[in-house]
């Protein structure tokens, strides 16, 4: 599932993979069903690539149909034959309108959408996962990217240049304001062995907890400006939610199949009461390794079919 707005009212939609029994429908509005395709797709991604207020949905069917977008929620238009390992959106170069950063696997590596104009290669290696969030808050996303137990974790800074962030490979990787300054932090879990750790503020680590979760979301879900991250800790402890960077609070027993978040009826609310049925361990997470700079390695020139 995904969350973007199609129509430009306010409202997020929210986009269904429903399998191959009944493929990809769309809940308009908050208020009826719609169907998108039939197919069902491998990869579901959003953004504005045509910065005119409406999200495009970018969808890869797999082999042999490739990429293809829904543009407008209006038209189809092909966007590339060949069938992604994975995709991420974000404005990278700060013109409000997204890029598409799409990984080819390793024949092909990680290449850029730009502008939905043209095709920019940014790294020769497939990664783990890939995230996009403007971590120094200059308006400018930068993308954050896993490239596994060899490189670690690097960000492609303002589309200019690679930082290396830390050495491990984490486990996932999720993106929010969680402090309100307009600037992203970095929530990563780095597995059984250390936890979740908060990259602030582009400045310094913060344990979370050192239970490793089933999966993470982040959004603003009491309507302060500020993001909450929604964590499905499995079916010991259910899903909690790390409230304003401030206390935990359970929302549900229950461990879901996944979560997305999303403004779908065009206001906010705060929290309903909660099943406060179970409680979440101490937080005892192990330090970090110390994170030794390795070197990535350097791009090579290649052409997409």
């Amino acid at each position: 599932m995904i969350t973007g707005v199609l129509d430009n009212n306010g409202k997020d939609e929210v986009i269904i993979d429903f399998g191959t029994q009944y493929g990809i429908w769309v809940w308009m509005n908050n208020n009826n069903w719609v169907q998108l395709h039939t197919l069902s797709p491998d990869t579901l991604v959003m953004g504005d690539i045509d910065n005119n207020g409406k999200d495009e949905v970018i969808i890869d069917f797999g082999e042999p149909y490739g990429i293809w977008v829904w543009m407008n929620n209006n038209n189809w238009v092909h966007l590339h034959s060949v069938s992604p390992d994975s995709m991420v959106t974000g404005d990278i170069d700060n013109n409000d309108q997204d890029e598409v950063i799409i990984d080819f696997g390793t024949q092909y590596g990680i290449w850029i959408w730009m502008n939905n104009n043209n095709w920019e290669k940014l790294h020769n290696l497939s990664p783990e996962s890939m995230v996009t969030a403007d971590i120094d808050g200059n308006e400018q996303n930068d993308v954050i990217i896993d490239f596994g137990t060899q490189y670690g974790i690097w960000i492609w800074m303002n589309n200019n240049n690679w930082v290396q962030l830390h050495t491990l490979s984490p486990d996932t990787l999720v993106i929010g304001d969680i402090d309100n300054n307009h600037q992203d932090e970095v929530i990563i879990d780095f597995g059984t062995q250390y936890g979740i750790w908060i990259w602030m503020n582009n400045n310094n680590w913060e344990p979370l907890h050192s239970v490793s979760p089933d999966s993470m979301v982040t959004g603003d879900i009491d309507n302060n400006g500020q993001d909450d991250i929604i964590i499905d800790f499995g079916t010991q402890y259910g899903i909690w939610v790390r409230m304003n960077n401030s206390t935990w609070e359970q929302l549900h027993s229950l461990s879901p199949k996944n979560m997305v978040t999303g403004n779908i009826d065009g206001m906010s609310e705060a929290l309903a009461e909660l099943d406060n049925t179970m409680l979440l361990p101490e937080a005892n997470a192990e330090p970090l390794p110390k994170d030794e700079i390795t070197e990535l390695p350097l791009v090579s020139p290649q052409e997409l079919p």
